[in-house]
């Protein structure tokens, strides 16, 4: 549940950004009405939907997955059909959010995905031919190196949290199966000494049945 809490905080926070980013584009005419309103459709909805999902039930499973579906998607369509060679890096802040859940296979799956669209925007964009001055080919040098180590960099954090988080379940796990050890020593204890003084109260019954 608080995994959950501050993952759904930290993806509403994204996209309220994102969806006021793509708000000022329209005020300033840089995008039209059609596009805009479809950004925030990608951006606010999901927002809404995993606060909502969340409230329902604070343990559910399921808001990881909408919150990487829904954010991919809308990371497809900005990156397919922007002009900017820097919207590759809105997925940076989500990886991060990613690493929360400690999932191997969800960070490796997110991962893989975000090189597969980088991959596609790239070769989109090498065919369109805008990769042909040694400026652009330095900025597309940087965009794989960063994309690259950031998707490594999270899918090891992702196994190493993981890893810590078992051990630490693992010594909690002992700290338990010592203290029910020690409460069977203290209840055998306390049962023996029980039984001892009901065979010294027997005695001293029998012993004031004799003074009498």
């Amino acid at each position: 549940a608080y995994i959950n809490k501050a993952a759904m905080i930290c993806y509403c926070m994204m996209n309220i950004v994102l969806a006021g980013a793509y708000i000022l584009e329209f005020v300033k005419e840089l995008r039209g009405i059609g596009y805009v309103l479809l950004m925030l459709t990608l951006t606010l909805v999901p927002a809404v939907g995993t606060i909502v999902l969340y409230f329902l039930n604070k343990k559910n499973k399921i808001n990881k997955y909408i919150m990487g579906g829904c954010f991919l998607t809308m990371y497809a369509f900005a990156l397919f059909t922007t002009n900017s060679g820097y919207t590759y890096t809105y997925i940076f802040p989500m990886l991060v959010v990613v690493a929360l859940f400690s999932d191997v296979w969800y960070s490796v799956i997110g991962g893989v995905l975000t090189l597969i669209l980088n991959g596609i925007d790239i070769l989109v964009r090498a065919g369109a031919g805008e990769y042909g001055t040694p400026e652009a080919v330095t900025d597309l040098e940087i965009r794989i190196a960063g994309v690259v180590f950031v998707v490594i960099f999270l899918i090891l954090i992702t196994a190493c949290l993981n890893k810590i988080s078992t051990r630490r379940l693992g010594r909690v796990q002992e700290e338990k199966d010592k203290a029910y050890r020690s409460l069977a020593d203290t209840l055998a204890l306390s049962t023996r000494i029980s039984d001892g003084i009901a065979v010294a109260t027997e005695k001293m019954g029998s012993l004031g049945e004799s003074v009498t």
